[in-house]
């Protein structure tokens, strides 16, 4: 609805003037700024900036409605957190298709099927999910590799940030980083998919999806993912 926009809109600029504010963790502040402005360089460019709220609206449009970033402590390390929600992002998103991540049981029944079809006389059978039969004859050349066969996990490096934004939405991704040394927010335009986006989640698994049908289909590997970790 228009009244949520223009809403949005104004929290997402004037709003931070009220958060301009330290969170009273100064190791996490600083982490949180010397991260985001490594993200802004080297091989990463995953975003642009710091900026000026001018400079942001000059580049993005006056309405452009901006995301505040913030700290999580996670094993051990600080992790970016970009807040979607608190001016509705999240809220104008929405889809019918579910996700369906495959983990540990997708996995041991692959290898079920290996050992089983390794260990077979005759033909070998797959079955499905619902309970169908698929017959097949193993190749001459397994009973040669067969006791080479191997497997492996391969994690895929920063998965959203893998992801473009489409240009034609950078206006409702930009996101408010606390500066630790200055009284007052900056601002960076996000080039990349962000943690804390609810599109995000179903963007990189379709193309995880897509990852491994092509790995299936050009290079016959048997693949299983469970988000960004490939078995």
């Amino acid at each position: 609805p228009a009244r949520r926009y223009e809403c949005s809109s104004w929290e997402a600029s004037e709003g931070y003037k009220r958060q301009s504010k330290n969170t009273g963790d100064p190791e996490m502040d600083n982490e949180v700024w010397a991260s985001t402005l490594a993200e802004c360089q080297g091989d990463k460019r995953w975003l642009y900036g710091p900026l000026s709220l001018d400079e942001l609206r000059a580049r993005l449009g006056n309405d452009c409605v901006i995301a505040r970033r913030f700290g999580i402590r996670q094993g051990g390390k600080t992790r970016n957190i970009d807040d979607y929600s608190q001016y509705m992002q999240n809220h104008a998103f929405g889809s019918c298709d579910r996700i369906e991540c495959e983990g540990v049981d997708a996995i041991l029944v692959a290898t079920r099927v290996f050992i089983e079809a390794l260990h077979s006389r005759g033909p070998c059978v797959i079955r499905s999910e619902n309970g169908e039969a698929a017959w097949c004859h193993l190749h001459p050349s397994w009973n040669s590799r067969s006791k080479g066969l191997q497997g492996r996990l391969l994690d895929l490096r920063h998965a959203y940030k893998q992801l473009p934004v489409s240009p034609e939405h950078r206006w409702v991704s930009a996101i408010g980083v606390k500066n630790p040394s200055a009284p007052k927010m900056q601002f960076f335009e996000q080039l990349t998919m962000a943690f804390g986006q609810r599109a995000a989640v179903l963007a990189f698994n379709r193309i995880a999806r897509g990852l491994k049908q092509i790995a299936a289909v050009l290079f016959g590997l048997v693949l299983t993912h469970f988000y960004d970790d490939f078995s």
